[in-house]
């Protein structure tokens, strides 16, 4: 697997690919959560997945977008246009990114399974942009799965408290940097507790489920299979989504550092895996 930013696709903000040396049988879109970017929130996943054999034939695709002043299902839309064209042709992608000939995918590649894996604001981009899939009733939805690091899609515990966790994370000096940006946020409002965006995926989800399963359709896009949230979690809420599982915990995890692997910390691959 080679790390390398991915063109053509035109995504908000610089998204990033790692191909698998085989022709991969499974497609891995990353989607990070507020403030985030397509490497840093998934920091490491880059250096330790190609050492491991269960990502052998998998594609990493780790997707940017503007999680700032862009309205949430704006943005779904614009990653869906992007993931739905890369799932269709990812010959196309493949073979312009690479010069060596062995490399090269043949036309009639394609993938058996696409998985969906978002941190805190992305499980909220994500929902949206299965229902919108679901609507154009692409045909890649019956191989989807999903994986959600510390989902904020039942809202934040307090979004006051954010341009303080800004400050904590970029420095005391910055703290008026991050008032700022929670002046100026599209998406904090939408992940406030109840709130019409909330409101509107949580009913969607839950209609569609129930909707499709009567027309014995599948539903594995609208069901989450792992959602994971650290026990020192201080910054969405952890209540049961529609029919998602059970949620998993892992002890002396935050918010932000739930869903980045290290040497030490491996949790984040096998969730994925």
């Amino acid at each position: 697997m080679f790390l390398r930013q991915l063109h053509g696709l035109n995504t908000p903000n610089s998204s990033y690919v790692m191909w698998s040396i085989e022709p991969a049988t499974t497609v891995i879109f990353f989607v990070h959560g507020f403030l985030g970017s397509a490497l840093s929130s998934w920091r490491q996943f880059d250096s330790l997945a190609p050492d491991d054999a269960m990502f052998e034939k998998t594609d990493l695709v780790f997707l940017g977008y503007k999680s700032i002043r862009t309205q949430t299902n704006i943005s779904a839309d614009q990653l869906l246009e992007s993931c739905h064209r890369l799932i269709q042709n990812p010959s196309d992608f493949m073979n312009t990114s690479t010069s060596f000939d062995r490399l090269k995918r043949s036309k009639e590649h394609r993938y058996q399974k696409v998985v969906f894996v978002a941190h805190s604001l992305g499980a909220i981009i994500i929902r949206q942009l299965l229902l919108v899939a679901e609507k154009r009733n692409y045909s890649w939805l019956n191989n989807v799965r999903m994986v959600l690091f510390a989902p904020a899609h039942n809202g934040a515990t307090d979004i006051r408290k954010i341009p303080g966790s800004i400050a904590k994370i970029s420095g005391p000096l910055n703290h008026a940097i991050g008032t700022l940006i929670s002046w100026k946020a599209q998406t904090l409002s939408e992940v406030k507790e109840d709130s019409k965006t909330l409101k509107y995926i949580e009913a969607q989800t839950c209609k569609s489920i129930q909707s499709r399963r009567q027309k014995s359709l599948a539903v594995g896009h609208l069901i989450a299979d792992k959602v994971i949230f650290g026990t020192l979690e201080d910054v969405v809420l952890t209540p049961p989504f529609c029919e998602d599982p059970p949620l998993e915990t892992v002890n002396g995890k935050g918010h932000q550092d739930i869903c980045k692997p290290t040497s030490d910390y491996l949790d984040p691959l096998e969730f994925v895996h």
